[in-house]
């Protein structure tokens, strides 16, 4: 038995999809960042301003959440009251650095700020690497180490007592304390 399509066929056609028009780019400078913001904005903005954006946010948050316990009773409340409140103020004072930090900052992305180290340097091993040279360098030679040469991430030395070695650049510190020895000349 064969089955009849009562269905009237349609006439309807599918309406042509539009291409997705990008909004223009502007400059960081020129973006509005009290409001929420895109993603596609935040990514192009420097990072102090992303900073400071994800700092405001932190702040608004905060507040919310001072207002909802304001009138919560009991002193574990007033202390979660005062310490959010002493946290907020922080926040803010943060925020307030932040924003007067010129729009080309760039912080170093080589990790914290160092002194630069060239041959000629006098040197000591870090006070929290000493303990991984125990036995290895001798106590006195720990400090007035003068730098020979830098090469990368490393640097060849000489001890106070004549001998060469290679360390880390990040185990070692400049050291204004101890004067060369004579081996070292």
């Amino acid at each position: 038995m064969a089955t009849k399509n009562t269905s009237k066929p349609s006439n309807h056609k599918p309406a042509a999809s539009k291409p997705a028009q990008k909004k223009p780019v502007q400059d960081s400078a020129d973006e509005d960042l009290d409001g929420p913001i895109s993603r596609e904005v935040f990514d192009r903005l420097p990072p102090a301003k992303r900073v400071m954006v994800r700092v405001r946010n932190t702040v608004e948050r905060f507040e919310k959440r001072l207002g909802q316990i304001k009138n919560w009773p009991g002193a574990e409340a007033a202390a979660a009251r005062d310490n959010l409140a002493a946290g907020l103020a922080a926040f803010k004072t943060a925020m307030d650095a932040l924003a007067s930090l010129p729009d080309d900052y760039r912080p170093s992305l080589r990790g914290s700020a160092k002194v630069e180290i060239e041959a000629g340097t006098l040197v000591r091993l870090t006070d929290a690497r000493k303990a991984e040279y125990d036995g290895v360098v001798e106590p006195d030679c720990m400090s007035g180490i003068k730098v020979l040469e830098v090469r990368g991430n490393k640097v060849v030395t000489i001890m106070r007592d004549g001998t060469k070695a290679m360390f880390p650049r990040g185990h070692v510190t400049v050291d204004t304390s101890t004067p060369p020895t004579a081996a070292q000349a």
